[in-house]
Order: C-alpha cells, then sequence, then structure tokens
C-alpha cells in the first residue's frame, strides 16, 4: 500500500525546518533520517512507520529543548567567597569592556563565579 506522495513531501519539509530548533546533539542525526526517507522512491507502510518514528524523535528533541529554555539559571552569591567582595566592580567592568582580565590569589572562585555574573550583566543592557 503506498501513501500520497506530496503529503509525504510537506510532512518532510515540515521536519527539516523544524532542525534548527533541535537539540545540536541530536541535528546530525535526524537531518540523515530526514535525507533518507526524501531519497525514498516508495511510500509504503515501512517508510509510513519510518516517518512517525521520526516524528515522534523530532518532537522529542524539540521538547528537550523547551525544557531546558524554561530552566532559570541559578545566580545567588555565597557572600562568604572573596571574589564576592568585588561582585559589582567586576560586572560594571564587565559592562564596560569586551574583555576582563580577573586577577588574584590561587583559590579564590575566580573562573567560577566571575562567569555567573555573565547573565546578570546580559540582561541588564
Amino acid at each position: 500500500m503506498t501513501t500520497d506522495p506530496h503529503s509525504n513531501h510537506a510532512a518532510l519539509l515540515k521536519l527539516r525546518e523544524q532542525l534548527a530548533s533541535t537539540r545540536h546533539f541530536d541535528r546530525p542525526r535526524l537531518a540523515r533520517a530526514v535525507d533518507r526517507l526524501f531519497a525514498r522512491k516508495v511510500h509504503d507502510a515501512r517508510y509510513q512507520s519510518e516517518l512517525a518514528a521520526l516524528t515522534q524523535q523530532m518532537e522529542a528533541s524539540l521538547a528537550s529543548v523547551e525544557r531546558l529554555r524554561a530552566i532559570t539559571l541559578r545566580t545567588d552569591f555565597d557572600s562568604s567567597l572573596p571574589i564576592n567582595a568585588h561582585r559589582e566592580e567586576i560586572t560594571d567592568a564587565l559592562r564596560q569592556h569586551q574583555v576582563l582580565v580577573v586577577c588574584g590569589a590561587r583559590a579564590r572562585q575566580r573562573s567560577c563565579r566571575a562567569s555567573a555574573l555573565l547573565p546578570g550583566v546580559a540582561t541588564l543592557d
């Protein structure tokens, strides 16, 4: 039993458009699956089941991206860490300069905590 190739083609075009919104990790695999289905000449029951499976995988990847986007970044600052004494100074410098070098003694959480300031700076512009 074959189905309408035009409706299948439209479904594949829609899936191809959605590829850009899927997880980066999933894109190559999903793109290969879309290309394989485009190349198929016979649109039989096996084709339909593969199209349905691909649609389901694509929806799962899109849902995963949406779940990740919904997670809010935690930006609480432990006041006991030495780097946090300079939080405002670092944030102001980040707003004014594209490159910032933070120097300090060893084991002062510079790289871990300074990167946590970036989301706050980006949203204030």
